[in-house]
């Protein structure tokens, strides 16, 4: 997810795995910077619109969305 920032640091999306990774990691202070930075690059960024957009399947899904909640993304 670094990398992809790193690659195209104007592109919201992969702000949005770098979070979540960022909070499994337990790095939450570094998860909730990235997350802002989502939310600079996408405003209207909510986890039901991402889930709307890529589609769901709960057995991956909710996992990323637990821990964009747990970096402060709005459901």
């Amino acid at each position: 997810a670094r990398r992809a920032v790193e690659s195209n640091p104007h592109f919201s999306v992969p702000y949005a795995y770098l979070s979540a990774a960022l909070v499994r990691l337990g790095r939450l202070t570094e998860a909730k910077r990235a997350a802002q930075q989502l939310q600079i690059r996408d405003p209207g960024f909510t986890i039901r619109r991402f889930a709307a957009t890529v589609g769901r399947v709960s057995a991956v899904f909710d996992s990323f969305a637990e821990a964009w909640r747990a970096a402060g993304l709005p459901d």
